[in-house]
C-alpha cells in the first residue's frame, strides 16, 4: 500500500540514495535531514538499534550546524525508539534533551 513509501523498503531505498547524493554533494544540511528521515523510517520498521544510531548521528550534525529546529523532532524519534525497546532511562534522557 501507500504506507510502504513512508516506512517500507521503497522508502529506505530512496533515503539511502538521498544520503549518497548528500555525501557526494558534501551537503551537511541534506545529510542531516536524510538521517532524520532514515531514523524515523527505522523506528516505523522496528529497527530500533539503527534508529537510535541514525538519530544520534543526525543530532550531532544538527548541533554542529546549529540547526535547533530539527532537534526536537529528532529527540522525539529517539524517545520513540527507546520506548520500543523498553529503555525508559533512554526515554527520560531524550525528553530532558528536548527541554
Amino acid at each position: 500500500g501507500a504506507d510502504e513509501y513512508v516506512s517500507g523498503p521503497a522508502a529506505k531505498a530512496y533515503l539511502d540514495e538521498a544520503l549518497t547524493h548528500a555525501d557526494v554533494a558534501q551537503s551537511k544540511p541534506a545529510r542531516m535531514k536524510t538521517l532524520a528521515n532514515l531514523a524515523m523510517n527505522y523506528v516505523k520498521t522496528n529497527d530500533v538499534a539503527k534508529a537510535i544510531e541514525t538519530a544520534n548521528a543526525a543530532i550531532a550534525l544538527a548541533k554542529e550546524l546549529k540547526n535547533t529546529e530539527v532537534l526536537s523532532p529528532l529527540y522525539r524519534t529517539l524517545e520513540e525508539a527507546y520506548a520500543k525497546q523498553k529503555d525508559y532511562e533512554g526515554v527520560i534522557a531524550a525528553q530532558k534533551a528536548m527541554i
